[in-house]
């Protein structure tokens, strides 16, 4: 029996790879999708999204981290094309699982949005675009086509993370997180008929975000 008992505990401690420890640092990439729903249609979006972070555990279950994003979309049937450079910075509590490959977590995090709107086929958008700045854009019918129109806005949002990774050996594992956020503050610059103006925006819009991605540990193992 005594033997039985050496011989499971030799085959548990050989498959419980992957649990991150104090100190461990992981460097990840992130990639997937971003669906945007707001009052205003034309901030209704889905983006493609890619981003690299870097993760350091500041105790066995706490880590902090940070990094760049990209993110690409259209609005109002391709009238714009809207390309973000983002900024996070977030803050996970993993659940350290007993067999090591997997690893559960929760966190917070605050993103630093600075958006540029490429100007597409703005035919039938002045009803939208007049939402946005309060006053008409276009023609009769709704139409926008011949307006140059240049947008830039700044955002942060807030958001609550939950995720699982999934280590496929001792350092390397697959990354799936899903985020909720909330948009804080909007400050949005355009240049409409050569009038430029930049106004405060209604914070207006939720995020809903999954990424699948990849991380690898550097540190210490079998310590």
């Amino acid at each position: 029996m005594r033997r039985l008992l050496s011989i499971i505990t030799i085959l548990i401690g050989s498959i419980a790879f992957g649990q991150v420890q104090k100190g461990d640092i992981n460097l990840g990439t992130n990639f997937g999708l971003i669906k945007q729903n707001a009052d205003a249609d034309i901030l209704n979006t889905t983006t493609s999204y890619l981003a690299v972070n870097f993760q350091y555990y500041v105790s066995d279950n706490i880590s902090l981290g940070f990094g760049p994003a990209l993110n690409r979309s259209s609005t109002l049937n391709g009238a714009f094309i809207v390309n973000d450079n983002i900024w996070n910075f977030f803050a996970d509590y993993s659940f350290l699982s007993a067999n090591g490959k997997t690893l559960p977590y929760v966190g917070i995090s605050y993103s630093f949005y600075n958006t540029k709107v490429k100007q597409g086929d703005l035919s039938g958008t002045g009803d939208d675009l007049g939402d946005l700045f309060g006053f008409p854009v276009g023609g009769g019918g709704g139409g926008a086509s011949g307006v140059n129109v240049d947008v830039k806005y700044k955002r942060s949002v807030a958001s609550l993370i939950m995720g699982i990774k999934f280590f496929v050996t001792e350092r390397l594992n697959i990354d799936n997180k899903f985020s909720y956020g909330t948009v804080l503050s909007e400050t949005i610059e355009f240049d409409v008929f050569g009038f430029g103006a930049s106004i405060d925006g209604p914070a207006d819009g939720k995020l809903l975000q999954f990424t699948v991605g990849f991380g690898y540990i550097i540190g210490k193992r079998g310590t």
